[in-house]
Order: structure tokens, then sequence, then C-alpha cells
């Protein structure tokens, strides 16, 4: 079962986690509770404490139309910023399978159990749902890179980049060297 640090390897864990997670039953509304057999690792974050508790969490999934917002609820701590949510301008609802809030304003969103703890500031845990706005949806009801376009953090240059556009033919491109 693959597994990711969203730290160390965030750019590998949106292209694995959205080519190769079956999204037959993603939809704006789920209403079933699938179980999407991907494990992911979560490292430390604002959120721990929370986990702790409750052994649930989400993830909401930035985007290129949301990078001001993202880049602030990463910087801010809600310790310190009560109102961090409401001055980034985001609204929250809690999720609907687990104990942990979705961010409205961000067209993915990820329900997680937490499975163990590996390390101390890293986190195994299981996707139990994914929720997924119906903009970033194809005709065939999966996320599609052309509408959703998720933005990875590069700490090599302290930049946000956009994960976007199809540059090639999995399975086929590489067969022309054969």
């Amino acid at each position: 079962i693959p597994k990711f640090s969203l730290r160390r390897n965030y750019l590998n864990f949106i292209y694995n986690f959205i080519s190769k997670a079956d999204f037959n039953d993603v939809s704006e509304n789920n209403e079933e509770n699938k179980l999407i057999n991907n494990e992911i690792v979560v490292d430390n974050n604002k959120t721990t404490e929370n986990i702790a508790i409750n052994n649930e969490f989400t993830i909401s999934m930035g985007d290129a139309f949301h990078v001001a917002e993202c880049d602030y609820v990463g910087i801010v701590s809600q310790n310190k910023e009560p109102d961090k949510m409401k001055k980034s301008g985001f609204t929250t609802t809690k999720a609907r399978f687990v104990n942990a809030p979705i961010i409205n304003e961000l067209p993915l969103c990820l329900e997680c159990r937490l499975l163990k703890i590996l390390e101390e500031d890293l986190y195994l845990a299981q996707i139990i749902n994914v929720n997924a706005d119906s903009k970033i949806l194809d005709e065939n009801g999966k996320i599609s890179l052309e509408k959703f376009i998720p933005i990875s953090y590069d700490p090599s240059t302290h930049g946000y980049y956009k994960v976007s556009g199809r540059v090639g033919n999995a399975f086929s491109d590489g067969a022309k060297l054969k």
C-alpha cells in the first residue's frame, strides 16, 4: 500500500493519489462510506493535538485559486490567532465521516483516520472518504487535473507551483523507446 509524506513529497502524493486512487464513486456528495485503499503519512502540524484526541483528521488540498489563503493558514497558528480561518476567508463544516473540519472553499478534501504514529511527527492514516466538488470532476465523475489545479510547495525556492497540464501518456510514451 503506498505511503506518502506530505511535507517531503507533496507533489508525488498528489500525482499518485489522483492518478492511482479509485474514484469511481467519488461525487460532490458521496452518499456511501467508501473505503479507498490508499494510506498516507501526514507530518506534524497545528492539528496534531486534535488528532491525538479524535484519531481523525481531514486534508484539504490547496489549489491555484486560493494560494494566499492556503499560505496564511499554513503560517499562522490558531493558538495565536483564534480568528485565523475567518481572516483567511475560509469557512468550515464538520466532515461527514470523521470528527474534523472541511474547508468549504477548497475543492478536494480527504477524510482520514489515524492508524498509528510512526515517529513523533509522522502519522500513518487511512483515507476513509473523499469529498470532491463537482466543478473538478470530469464527465465520468473522476477528478480531472484539467479542472482541479492543486498546488505544491517547493521548500528549496519557497514557492508554490501548480500541478497541472498533461505532459504525456502513461504506459505508452515510454514504449516508443523499447
